[in-house]
């Protein structure tokens, strides 16, 4: 049975590190056993991303939270969540040719030629922080479906 599991978004605006050790304290404090966390641009990306932001948060600060999950025995999901909320990216002349031409997709078009790649990339780049992971939340964005579409 799956309970309540918290889902901690650091990627709208930087949050304090003290802060955020606090808030994954309370989750040890009440007891969960998964937490899922969302950095979005200020995850420490490698340089072959050059995902540029104005802060990131450093390595150190997530293998912290890495090993305060590890100890108390929480599963710590990584949450990327570029097909929602990928501003950070598009916004970098680098990556701009991501956006879906026709606006169907608000957002990073998962379709475009070169962003399999990408996505891996960034994968790739959670995996390498946060090794003890064994899962990820990709968050993709709400489908409607409109009578008489194909």
């Amino acid at each position: 049975m799956i309970k309540n599991i918290p889902y901690y978004d650091f990627s709208t605006f930087p949050v304090n590190n003290n802060i955020i050790l606090k808030i994954i304290d309370s989750a040890v404090i009440s007891g969960f056993k998964m937490i899922f966390i969302n950095f979005g641009g200020s995850f420490p990306w490698s340089m072959d991303n050059i995902l540029l932001s104005e802060y990131s948060y450093p390595e150190k600060l997530i293998e912290k939270i890495v090993n305060i999950c590890r100890q108390h025995e929480i599963i710590l999901v990584p949450v990327l969540s570029i097909m929602i909320n990928s501003d950070f990216i598009l916004r970098t002349k680098k990556y701009n040719y991501l956006i879906d031409d026709d606006k169907k997709i608000n957002g990073l078009d998962p379709s475009a030629a070169g962003a399999e790649k990408f996505i891996e990339e960034l994968i790739d780049d959670i995996f390498n922080i946060l090794t003890n992971s064994e899962y990820l939340l990709i968050e993709l964005p709400r489908v409607e479906f409109v009578a008489g579409d194909t």
